[in-house]
């Protein structure tokens, strides 16, 4: 899968990735029946967890992600956010989402979906993005701050930026899920439908035989028994 960083965000130095908290938020769907595509982001998240700190969070979205990772990371699973999808996707519902993320602590947030390249074919990605006293951090190390009226004021300000780039980030991969979604399922469905009238056609196939091979051995004994008599 891949693995994107902000280009917004200056590279971190070296050795600082250690000590970062993740969260981790997969985007799954809250059905089957859609081919790999909660897989694919289960297997994704799954690779990566090793790869950080052991205080790594999960927070769900969908029922699917939470029957994937459970058994193997369930202790992980802090929130599990379910009926994303009966309404339209809309970015009230991510601004609800960003808020509950939010609400927990953590330096960087990594959140996989589903790319949706086309009718056939979706890419997994993992974008990360940082949290509001990250992004302070680095901006007060790698560029000149702006003028605030005080502490409060800046913290604030960069607190309501990131939690608008977090939510705008969640409502167009929310979407971006979503039409992956039912490109899959359509798919699936479309396999299933070919998968289910060749073994119509097998089993049809094998019931004509098996009443032709019955008729012959009827026709075999009448003529036998006819025989039989006028001898």
């Amino acid at each position: 899968f891949n693995k994107k960083q902000g280009a917004e965000n200056p590279p971190p130095p070296e050795g600082e990735e250690k000590d970062l908290k993740y969260m981790f938020v997969p985007i799954t769907s809250d059905r089957g029946l859609c081919g790999g595509v909660n897989s694919s982001i289960a297997k994704a998240v799954k690779l990566m967890i090793p790869t950080v700190p052991d205080d790594s969070e999960i927070v769900v979205i969908g029922n699917k992600g939470d029957q994937l990772l459970k058994r193997t990371h369930g202790q992980k699973i802090v929130r599990i956010i379910s009926d994303c999808y009966k309404n339209p996707t809309s970015f009230a519902l991510a601004s609800e989402i960003c808020e509950e993320i939010l609400a927990l602590k953590y330096d960087k947030a990594a959140i996989f979906f589903n790319k949706f390249k086309s009718a056939i074919a979706y890419e997994t990605t993992c974008e990360e993005i940082e949290s509001a006293e990250l992004m302070l951090e680095r901006i007060a190390t790698f560029t000149e701050k702006y003028e605030f009226e005080d502490d409060f004021t800046e913290q604030s300000c960069m607190a309501d930026m990131m939690a608008f780039c977090l939510a705008s980030k969640i409502y167009s991969r929310i979407l971006e899920s979503a039409t992956s979604e039912v490109s899959a399922r359509m798919q699936a469905m479309e396999n299933a439908t070919k998968n289910c009238g060749e073994m119509i056609d097998k089993l049809t196939i094998n019931m004509n035989k098996a009443r032709q091979a019955m008729i012959t051995q009827e026709l075999g004994e009448i003529v036998s028994g006819a025989a039989a008599v006028e001898g």
